[in-house]
């Protein structure tokens, strides 16, 4: 990716700095120096970058290798961000052939993405008189004086704000924000809560104002003096600055009880879902981005599971992977590893000659619990204990019979960077839950 011109350069130029003349180590440090600022030189003028023809292959190939499609006035960004990217890989494999680092890098399907999302800011920089905590009360609409309610709404992926202002139960004014498809309902009732504190600091008569919220998670954050999100800090200050010029008061109310302004709230918030442009910028939560690389790693695993040729009697049993462990009894275990008292186990490990149960058939753990009738009492306590024992021996038995389904693996996925782009059958994903593009690629 680097042109070649570039590279003699500074293999010629790192050729002259570990000379003989260079012994001592500052003038070496001053060279390696004037040798990076070099390197920047040319990532700031796109020398790093390939011509610009190869540039656009390079796009398309990057496109197609993951999948990605963006609409047309996202392409622009998403190939400026990517270009950027490229460049920075660049730059770090350079010094990492001139020994700066231990490691290369290389592009992924991230490499169109930003990492910004919300930020938390360090709660020990700030002196305690700036911990600021914006009280609420629990009171009903009295329809008197200036009035304002916010909301937040979710429709079809799409997230929206509104804040509808009352002058003695009168509806002066309204405003509307649709946000990133990202985001969440509660950064909606944020965003709600910061645009009314905007409009009180736009008032130019001081006045009696009352703010109405149906999101009490909202106003919790708002009220802790502790909280170190960005967002929060950032409309603690917007406050300050309106109760500087009005008397301000925050209040919960209970959604969907009748109140007009909040009804009218929750309609107007759900118009701005279909606005058709984005109003506010607004980046990723932190657990919209936790929950994301989670439901990622879970499918790659899942993809591993199904790919391995090793636990195919576990995996029969518990075909879905889970991040949080169950616990069984260790009989239980045995029967679902099969590492356990059966014929085919002792064969298997050389401690038997056959693997025949007394019955006459094989002897291997579903056979054992499942089907053999000398194990038939066993089986009939089995299933009066299985809610208690985490066994569900009905299901058990049902995917015995049945088997997980057809599943078929397309190798041609498989990447440098290890991410797994498996091919299930159909009833593996509908067991799996993995159906209607939940085990979709991070989003951009």
């Amino acid at each position: 990716m680097v042109c070649a011109a570039v590279l003699s350069t500074i293999y010629s130029m790192r050729s002259l700095i570990m000379c003989k003349g260079c012994i001592g180590s500052v003038t070496i440090q001053m060279k390696m120096k004037a040798l990076v600022f070099f390197v920047l030189f040319h990532i700031a003028t796109g020398h790093f970058l390939p011509p610009d023809e190869e540039l656009d292959n390079e796009w398309i190939h990057f496109k197609t290798r993951f999948g990605k499609s963006y609409r047309n006035e996202e392409e622009e960004l998403r190939r400026t961000i990517w270009q950027h990217t490229l460049s920075g890989v660049a730059l770090h494999n350079i010094e990492a052939d001139l020994g700066m680092h231990s490691y290369r890098m290389g592009i992924n399907q991230y490499s169109d993405m930003t990492k910004e999302y919300e930020k938390k800011l360090n709660i020990l920089t700030f002196h305690p008189a700036e911990k600021i905590e914006i009280g609420f009360s629990l009171i009903e609409p009295k329809i008197e004086g200036l009035e304002i309610y916010t909301d937040g709404s979710g429709i079809d992926g799409r997230i929206g704000a509104a804040m509808v202002v009352y002058d003695y139960g009168q509806l002066i004014h309204s405003q509307q924000c649709r946000l990133p498809d990202h985001c969440t309902v509660f950064q909606a009732e944020v965003l709600g809560l910061e645009v009314a504190l905007e409009f009180c600091c736009t008032l130019s008569v001081w006045q009696k104002i009352h703010i109405f919220s149906d999101s009490r998670s909202a106003l919790q954050a708002i009220q802790d003096p502790n909280n170190n999100n960005e967002h929060t800090r950032k409309i603690k200050t917007i406050y300050k600055k309106a109760t500087d010029i009005a008397w301000i008061r925050l209040h919960c109310i209970k959604v969907h009880v009748g109140y007009v302004g909040n009804e009218m709230a929750d309609i107007q918030a759900k118009e701005s879902t279909s606005r058709p442009e984005v109003d506010v910028e607004n980046p990723k939560s932190e657990g919209t981005v936790k929950s994301t690389i989670r439901r990622e790693l879970l499918y790659q695993w899942q993809g591993r599971c199904l790919l391995t040729k090793n636990g195919s009697h576990t995996r029969k049993l518990l075909p879905e992977v889970k991040f949080h462990t169950t616990l069984f009894h260790p009989k239980v275990v045995q029967f679902l590893t099969g590492h356990g008292r059966f014929p085919s186990y002792f064969v298997r490990f050389g401690k038997s000659q056959s693997n025949t149960c007394p019955c006459g058939k094989v002897g291997d753990p579903l056979h054992c619990i499942l089907e053999c009738d000398n194990t038939k009492d066993l089986r009939e306590h089995l299933r009066k204990i299985s809610e208690r024992a985490n066994l569900n021996l009905p299901k058990f038995e049902a995917v015995a019979q049945q088997g997980c389904g057809d599943v078929s693996v397309d190798q041609s996925g498989f990447g440098e960077e290890g991410l797994y782009q498996v091919g299930f059958g159909e009833e593996v994903l509908d067991q799996l839950g993995f159906r209607d593009g939940n085990h979709s690629k991070l989003d951009p």
